[in-house]
């Protein structure tokens, strides 16, 4: 992508937003008109090599360059910068050029393009900021899961990979790393699965603890009851017993050591104008 494209890249991006910023918008269009120049720079050349990159995937030959492909002569390299128009190819362009950008690269190029005038490049700066890091590796991978970690004190379930900026998207340890997510975070964070282990030994303790003061406040009949009843910070019977294992709401019941409480009304007649239990 070239310095143009990219800058058209991010005048469609604002566009789609709601709140349109016009003044933006027609700043960066009349960037994008003037380029490239008519006299040619390093700048304007480079352009336009990554342009013909772009449409054909690979660098331009020493005929590739001439004016009526929008490229200049190869003649202008010895005068312009020096040397052969293939040893500033080398120079330029050590790897293969990957012609796809992200939006952040994008606006990252429109911000130096923009450089001289300050109030647009303020403005792209903070449409930047806005955008989280789109390219994943293993450390700004592991950096974001140790900061949800030391700010919720879990690791972060599927829900929380869509609403944290900081976090990458949660398929990325399958189809990228071919692992599952908590074999990565083994292989990679290992003391960050250690804390999570910790916390699950310290939660298992005390979730049988909080469910039965729970149970005594509430005396719920039926499973169906606690559930519906309980506080929201006390999970319910269903997550209670996977945790631990238990297979039945009376086996919970006797693992907390509790009674159970039954709404059953024993049958009773007047006899003598006294009320009697019959068995």
């Amino acid at each position: 992508m070239t310095r143009k494209q990219a800058i058209f890249k991010v005048i469609l991006k604002i566009r789609a937003q709601k709140g349109q910023n016009e003044a933006l918008i027609a700043k960066l269009t009349e960037i994008a008109d003037l380029m490239p120049f008519v006299k040619w720079s390093e700048e304007t050349v480079r352009d336009c090599v990554e342009q013909f990159m772009s449409d054909h995937g690979r660098l331009p030959t020493v005929t590739d360059f001439k004016v009526k492909n929008g490229m200049p002569a190869h003649a202008l390299f010895p005068y312009l910068v020096k040397m052969t128009a293939h040893e500033w190819m080398e120079r330029s362009f050590p790897t293969y050029y990957e012609p796809t950008v992200t939006i952040r690269q994008a606006l990252r190029i429109a911000i130096e393009v923009a450089v001289e005038d300050d109030e647009t490049t303020q403005k792209l700066r903070d449409i930047l900021s806005e955008y989280p890091l789109t390219k994943w590796n293993e450390k700004n991978i592991g950096d974001g899961l140790e900061t949800f970690f030391d700010m919720h004190g879990y690791l972060p379930r599927k829900e929380d990979y869509q609403t944290e900026k900081y976090l990458p998207f949660v398929d990325i340890y399958r189809y990228r790393y071919k692992m599952r997510r908590n074999a990565w975070i083994e292989l990679h964070c290992p003391a960050l699965m250690q804390k999570e282990r910790a916390r699950g030994r310290t939660y298992k303790q005390s979730s049988l603890h909080d469910f039965a003061k729970e149970y005594e406040r509430i005396k719920p009949f039926t499973e169906v009851e606690f559930n519906q009843k309980r506080s929201k910070q006390i999970c319910c019977a269903e997550v209670i017993m996977r945790y631990n294992k238990i297979k039945s709401w009376q086996e919970l019941l006797a693992r907390c050591g509790l009674k159970r409480y039954t709404n059953d009304v024993l049958p009773v007649k007047l006899i003598n104008n006294v009320v009697t239990i019959v068995f």
